[in-house]
């Protein structure tokens, strides 16, 4: 029994020995390595504390910088708040209220469109004329009979019109435009003799230009621009937008009865055909037009797919718009070894009433779908605008405003929304197709915010009127008392922006776009100062500031670019095109462009040669401005004398090479774009050529002002001619002067004058500025623009440089 125990015991012992033994074998090595991450915390303490710090901090600071999207919900709303300043307390408003608040007002007074009316009046039935500057012509063009021409800026003609009933209306004219400076031509509007909106004052009607003849090559294998000329012609437009902020031809209210309609040249000649005023049209939308296709038995067509190459344009409105290269893979056509001019359009086809105008050639009428593959990586997540119009009509509501989103690649544009691809009637034969920038989705968002930067001018101006100019930061100035609703004007004005932020976003802005940055500093601004109406003295720079980025804001949005490679009319079954390369054939291209650029010669433009009887021209000026001056060289210059010039690249602000080259005997026989100081020094050293010594230097020397060519001139000779002139523009405000009382007949006219305007300025916490050291100093290669602050009256210089011609001794 003993013994039975003694064995029960050790089968005991054994088993707890092995338990025990198996437990240390699980748990020793865990304690092990958590005794070692015990030390290396403790030896490394401070290490990890640091790093945990930077991180915390970066992640704060990163989302510090992301702005809040309910910044504004326990901002009260303001209803009915008094917004007008105390500045504009009787004094009338020099300037005509905007579009969009002349069709607020005639909607608060209850205008509405008119119906069934068309006027159309032909320009020689005029009531009057100005005395000087208009013509009769007869047979211009294609048009029989006789018609007015207005020819010299400030002519101007009257009809007089009998309008029906009251309501809104819409104008048009058909127009030729005459030989020119190559500008469009440029109008305004008066109605019995007011101007019913400023942008009445500006009613632009474009010229057209084609291309003549196919693109040129040169000896290196690179295409060019094949020469642009005008096409004369009679053309209709209605009046609208300059600047494509209002997609739609202006209304003008007029009530019933007689109404004198007066039209005055602003820039350039042209012929009025007929002036006509009518009922405002309303476009169809989609659906409306989809049921009449449905109605009329209209069919889709089948296996089709044409593709017109958008750089093959047939007409355009500007001779700038033309041919550039774009390098993927994908783009028609592709030449990997030298310069394509293969898309059409980019940064110079962005202002608003630029258009293209394509040719569409179908084999069979029937329905269609069209888009284009194009690329639109200008605005940072913010869509670009075109209308398009087929054979001179917009089609439907829907391509009046018609949207190209931002992408940083090629994309294809189906014309169509988000449930279907719109379909296009097209009778067999040619059709054309036209794209015209405007900005018009956009259009009332662009001038509430210029609308804004008026209030924040008078707000500004306001405070200076308690503070000074230069205020005490520790003094308690009672804004809040002396200036009536401060915190709701500043707090509807952070409303404005951030209503104006909601609505690009709904228009398909993206989300977290660096465009929109500028409206939120600008929402968080205003909400800021006022939460603390006191620190807006010290603020009154920023405020300055934040005006001017508002503007350049407006005007950057303003820009609508976009390239356009290929526009597709294809039958339904047929599938889009791909819109760009897989991203290792991108690769693979840029691979070989880069290794190609080893043996690629980029210092000369255009045709190269070699050999004595070659005059070598050097140009510090951007690539694309060197291709048009060695392009015009070989068609007005190497074509009629058979001179031959090579055209070198120099980069801007480099032309210390000269002296390198002189020094080593390869320097040019001409320089373009050097600094102003340099002639001299190289007269000096007899290193230039006395100009004097050509017969017709006189003759060309008188294109200049004589104090142009002064810095040139040395012991007699002149060494140097100037590529451009400066001048100097004075600007003043009309309705910060009318507030002070000084009407346009004492507008000072000598500086004398100024002199005396000067205390009732500072009086009244503004002054004149001028630069006078921009008068007397030579600013080579510079070109600045210096704008004033809202406290200024009179500002603004336009400065560019004398970039000169130096040729080299022979």
């Amino acid at each position: 029994m003993r013994m039975k125990r003694q064995s029960e015991l050790s089968i005991i012992m054994v088993v707890q020995i092995a338990y025990f033994q198996k437990l240390n074998a699980v748990v020793y090595p865990y304690r092990q390595g958590d005794f070692l991450v015990l030390r290396l915390m403790r030896k490394y303490t401070i290490t990890i504390l640091v790093i945990l710090v930077l991180m915390i901090s970066w992640i704060v600071w990163n989302n510090s910088r992301t702005f809040s999207d309910t910044a504004m919900a326990d901002v009260p709303l303001h209803d009915n708040v008094d917004q007008r300043s105390v500045l504009e307390e009787n004094v009338n408003s020099m300037l005509e209220p905007s579009v969009y608040k002349y069709y607020e007002t005639n909607i608060v007074n209850g205008a509405k469109d008119s119906t069934g009316v068309k006027l159309m009046i032909p320009s020689i039935k005029y009531a009057a004329t100005s005395s000087e500057g208009t013509r009769v012509n007869s047979n211009l063009g294609d048009l029989p009979g006789e018609v007015l021409t207005l020819l010299e800026v400030d002519s101007w003609v009257e009809y007089v019109v009998d309008i029906p009933q009251d309501g809104n209306y819409m104008m048009g004219m058909t127009y030729y435009a005459l030989p020119g400076k190559r500008s469009s031509i440029v109008r305004n509007v008066q109605i019995d003799g007011v101007y019913p909106f400023f942008q009445a004052k500006k009613l632009e009607f474009q010229r057209m230009w084609h291309e003549v003849g196919e693109p040129t090559y040169d000896n290196q294998g690179n295409e060019y621009n094949p020469k642009r000329e005008e096409v004369l012609g009679w053309q209709y437009r209605d009046f609208r937008d300059s600047e494509g902020r209002v997609s739609e031809p202006f209304r003008f209210f007029m009530k019933k009865g007689l109404h004198t309609i007066r039209i005055n040249a602003i820039r350039e000649a042209a012929a009025i055909g007929e002036f006509i005023v009518y009922s405002p049209t309303i476009l169809p939308t989609y659906a409306v037009l989809k049921k009449q296709y449905e109605a009329n038995g209209y069919k889709t067509i089948s296996n089709q797919l044409i593709k017109v190459q958008a750089e093959k344009s047939s007409l355009r409105s500007d001779p700038t718009l033309k041919r550039i290269e774009d390098r993927e893979p994908l783009t028609e056509p592709f030449n990997k070894n030298a310069v394509m001019l293969n898309v059409f359009g980019g940064v110079g086809w962005r202002n608003g009433g630029q258009w293209a105008e394509w040719k569409l050639d179908v084999p069979e009428s029937g329905l269609y779908n069209i888009g284009a593959r194009f690329g639109q990586w200008f605005l940072n997540g913010i869509p670009v605008q075109r209308s398009i119009m087929i054979d001179g009509k917009i089609p439907f509501q829907e391509m009046n405003e018609t949207a190209f989103p931002f992408k940083q690649e090629w994309q294809i544009k189906q014309l169509g929304n988000s449930e279907e691809d719109y379909l296009f009637y097209l009778e067999k034969g040619q059709h054309t197709l036209r794209m015209e920038v405007q900005v018009g989705a956009l259009g009332s968002v662009l001038e509430n915010i210029i609308d804004s930067t008026h209030k924040i001018s008078l707000l500004n101006r306001e405070v200076i009127r308690v503070t000074g100019t230069n205020p005490d930061p520790n003094g308690d100035w009672n804004l809040e008392q002396n200036i009536p609703n401060l915190i709701p004007r500043l707090q509807l004005l952070a409303r404005l922006y951030d209503d104006a932020i909601n609505e690009l976003y709904a228009f398909g802005v993206l989300k977290g776009s660096s465009e929109v940055s500028t409206l939120y500093e600008a929402r968080d601004y205003m909400l800021s100062m006022a939460e603390d109406t006191s620190t807006i003295p010290a603020r009154l720079q920023q405020m300055t500031d934040l005006q001017a980025s508002l503007g350049l804001w407006v005007n950057g949005l303003s820009k609508q670019s976009l390239v356009l490679d290929y526009i597709i009319v294809k039958s339904p079954d047929k599938n889009w095109p791909v819109p760009a390369a897989p991203w290792y054939v991108r690769t693979l291209t840029s691979f070989y462009d880069t290794a190609h650029s080893f043996t690629k010669h980029y210092g000369g433009i255009g045709d190269v040669y070699e050999g004595d009887e070659v005059i070598n021209v050097w140009v510090a000026r951007g690539r694309d401005w060197v291709q048009i001056i060695k392009q015009m060289i070989d068609e007005d210059f190497t074509s009629e004398t058979g001179i031959k010039v090579n055209v070198n690249v120099v980069p801007a602000q480099q032309m210390q090479v000269l002296l390198l080259a002189s020094t080593a005997g390869l320097a040019p026989d001409v320089a373009l774009g050097v600094e102003g100081e340099v002639p001299i020094d190289y007269a000096i050293r007899g290193g230039l050529v006395d100009l004097n010594q050509f017969p017709d230097y006189q003759e060309i020397a008188e294109r200049f002002r004589p104090g142009a060519l002064i810095p040139y001139k040395f012991n007699g000779g002149d060494y140097a001619l100037p590529e451009n002139q400066n001048f100097n523009m004075l600007f003043y405000r009309k309705d910060i002067m009318a507030q002070l009382g000084i009407t346009e007949n004492q507008i000072p006219e000598t500086w004398q004058e100024v002199m005396d305007l000067i205390p009732l300025l500072q009086q009244n916490g503004m002054d004149f500025i001028i630069h006078t050291h921009h008068l007397i100093q030579s600013a080579p290669l510079m070109n600045s623009l210096h704008s004033c602050s809202n406290t200024t009256v009179n500002f603004t210089r336009i400065m560019a440089c004398d970039q000169i011609w130096i040729h080299r001794k022979l």
